[in-house]
């Protein structure tokens, strides 16, 4: 299924296949045409708390515990001072000590005043633009051009500078929405079957368990 949604979104982002009804030729612009940067601030990972009163975003949890899509805010501060997100919002790690690959995430948000933390990159755009489509275009179809950009060694680093002069396609807003939901629904449905196997193995588990008491 993952290898599937791999191969439909690279005919669906080449145009090698298109939805019905969409002949218009896709527009190119340099990223920083389309959009521009706000940096997140100063959030620790020490400030959150489980009962805290603002939702928060980390950025080392753009990589453990996001995707393309923030579907529920899984943090938490009492801290209110610092960057908040607004609807259309694109988010991107801003540095690693791995390799420039695990920076080419970037995650929609459509929550409004999440707090963003340090060394996260903001995308916002005053066109109107469908930001899940942009997650999946970016973190999938250039993936491997957005990590050729960043730069360091120990630590590897991913700027708005660095990927601002970058060409990127701009389709209708129409079908930019046509492409992010089908998208979407299909890995709801991965993540659907995926739930389901996992809770089979642990009901498997605990069956063998009890076997041999």
């Amino acid at each position: 299924m993952k290898s599937s949604i791999k191969g439909l979104s690279e005919k669906l982002f080449s145009q090698e296949i298109r939805f019905k009804g969409f002949t218009e030729e896709w527009v190119v612009k340099k990223l920083g045409e389309i959009f521009y940067s706000e940096k997140g601030r100063g959030l620790s990972k020490d400030k959150l708390v489980s009962n805290g009163q603002y939702e928060c975003v980390l950025y080392g949890e753009l990589y453990t515990k996001y995707k393309e899509v923030i579907f529920d805010v899984v943090s938490k501060t009492n801290e209110e001072d610092g960057l908040k997100s607004q609807i259309g919002d694109l988010l991107i790690p801003s540095s690693t000590t791995t390799t420039g690959i695990d920076l080419a995430n970037v995650t929609a948000i459509n929550k409004e005043n999440v707090l963003l933390g340090g060394d996260i990159t903001v995308l916002r755009s005053e066109e109107k633009i469908n930001n899940i489509f942009y997650a999946y275009y970016l973190s999938n179809y250039k993936k491997e051009e957005i990590a050729s950009y960043a730069q360091g060694s120990t630590i590897v680093h991913l700027y708005y500078n660095h990927i601002k002069n970058m060409l990127i396609d701009l389709p209708s807003f129409e079908e930019q929405t046509v492409i992010a939901n089908f998208l979407s629904a299909i890995v709801t449905k991965i993540q659907t079957e995926k739930n389901t196997l996992d809770k089979y193995q642990t009901q498997k588990q605990y069956l063998l368990q009890n076997l041999f008491i």
